[in-house]
């Protein structure tokens, strides 16, 4: 692999790692919509266009899907991070 010298380089790798971060969560938020399906047989509570949703419900999932979205996006972004910092660079 060849190591990122120039700033368009290195402003590459670093929307490179920002896009994978973004896709992480997606995928995490995408997770957490299927298995609440699965569990309660309806949409997630941030979809239902029902004015009668359980709030607790409703907040319970967005705390956990908030967490666990943040929890990966951090864990991509600094693994990238730290691949670009120990000089192992991304193959851009």
């Amino acid at each position: 692999m060849k190591l990122a010298k120039t700033k368009n380089e290195k402003f590459l790798q670093s929307m490179a790692i920002s896009v994978s971060a973004v896709a992480a969560g997606i995928v995490v938020k995408k997770g957490f919509d299927l298995l609440y399906e699965k569990i309660y047989q309806q949409d997630p509570p941030d979809q239902n266009t029902n004015e009668n949703v359980n709030l607790v419900k409703f907040l319970a999932y967005s705390v956990i899907t908030g967490i666990a979205i943040n929890l990966v996006k951090n864990t991509v972004q600094r693994s990238g991070t730290v691949l670009l910092e120990k000089g192992k660079g991304l193959e851009v």
